[in-house]
């Protein structure tokens, strides 16, 4: 293998458009665009998937940090240009699936360690409660008894 195929080589050039970024080779041969939107972060490459919409199956870049009614994230997108279809690599979409799908499940395990903790906690209070149940009714049944055998 040759040392040019071993190691990323990055340009990057401020004067772009849009806050963008231009790389050069990635490991053997793979040529693509890095691009960053205004605020700074990643772009993601997404496809349209609203059967409804007439752009359906059109890809685009977006922002990672992309505005929705909850928060004032970032608005960009562009629809990708003739020109950008033959730079789009795939193994990029997947690793931002991949991402996506990552983030997901380390918060839902997250959710899931606090809910164990909250059943544990629970357990041990409902165990707390039987114990005290069950010491109350011997001291009762005690007391019951004894007045019977006088």
């Amino acid at each position: 293998m040759s040392s040019a195929g071993s190691h990323v080589n990055r340009r990057s050039n401020s004067n772009n458009e849009n806050g963008r970024a231009i790389s050069g080779s990635v490991g053997s041969g793979f040529k693509g665009q890095i691009r960053k939107c205004q605020c700074g972060e990643f772009l993601v490459m997404k496809t349209v998937t609203d059967m409804r919409n007439p752009n359906y199956g059109k890809k685009f870049w977006g922002c990672r940090n992309w505005r929705n009614r909850s928060d004032s994230g970032c608005n960009y997108f562009q629809f990708l240009s003739d020109d950008d279809n033959g730079d789009v690599d795939e193994r990029d979409m997947k690793i931002a699936r991949l991402k996506k799908k990552n983030g997901k499940l380390k918060h839902e395990v997250c959710f899931l360690k606090e809910e164990l903790c909250n059943s544990r906690r629970w357990s041990k209070i409902a165990i707390m409660f039987g114990f005290l149940c069950f010491g109350f009714n011997i001291v009762l049944m005690t007391m019951i008894f004894s007045m019977y055998l006088k």
